[in-house]
């Protein structure tokens, strides 16, 4: 269920996490049966001033290696 993504993405993702947004569903056969690809947005921002990407690497990996652990797969 999104929920269940949505709550281990935010978990993950951290304190600059300031928005996380379902943007996009695709079911297709090229996926394989029961499956379904999900495109996310998601927005961080600190109050300290502008973010490099290294600011974010950390955090977007954690959301990876979170979604990872409920079954996600990366495509």
């Amino acid at each position: 269920a999104f929920a269940q993504i949505e709550k281990a993405a935010t978990n993950a993702a951290g304190p600059l996490l300031e928005s996380l947004r379902l943007v996009d569903v695709y079911t297709g056969a090229n996926l394989g049966e029961n499956k379904r690809s999900l495109t996310l947005r998601l927005v961080f921002r600190s109050p300290e001033g502008t973010l490099k990407d290294s600011d974010i690497d950390g955090p977007l990996q954690a959301v990876r290696a979170a979604l990872t652990q409920i079954g996600g797969e990366f495509r």
